[in-house]
């Protein structure tokens, strides 16, 4: 295995993102990771959401995309003071359990804290792997809530 890199992301890194997460999650959503991978990546000055590259990393070795951590910021959305979001994290099958999701928390986390946002949140689900990566990198429970309200026309609703 050579050295793996971590770098804002690039155009033409969004098909890689694809690949990994329907790998990942089983689930075709390119329509979704293109759009929203495009507020990072696109040239024209007119998207009104333009987002800094720095905000989504990419782990690469070899000129390979491995992994990526998609990240924003958020603005008192219910009374939540200011600060960085991280939307998704994926690493290919190939490179887990191999640092690759730490160096793109790392590269993520520096790039919040350069923007001198006070936390960093982030969603998941106890029990997911995801919960005990996150907890490993310091991340506690905050007095913050989710709730939810299923809906009857999405799908298969559980009463």
């Amino acid at each position: 295995m050579t050295e793996i890199t971590v770098r804002a992301i690039r155009d033409e890194d969004i098909e890689d993102i694809i690949r990994i997460d329907k790998l990942l999650t089983g689930a075709e959503k390119s329509g979704h990771w293109r759009g929203r991978l495009r507020i990072y990546t696109s040239a024209e000055q007119e998207l009104i959401e333009k987002l800094s590259p720095d905000l989504c990393q990419v782990a690469v070795e070899g000129g390979r995309t491995v992994g990526f951590i998609v990240g924003d910021v958020q603005s008192w959305q219910f009374g939540i003071p200011r600060c960085g979001r991280i939307v998704a994290i994926g690493v290919h099958p190939e490179y887990g359990r191999k640092g690759v999701g730490g160096k793109l928390l790392a590269a993520l986390l520096a790039y919040f804290d350069k923007l001198e946002l006070p936390a960093v949140q982030c969603l998941v689900q106890p029990g997911d792997p995801l919960d005990a990566f996150f907890r490993d990198g310091d991340f506690q429970p905050t007095r913050w809530v989710t709730l939810e309200k299923r809906l009857t026309r999405g799908g298969s609703a559980t009463h």
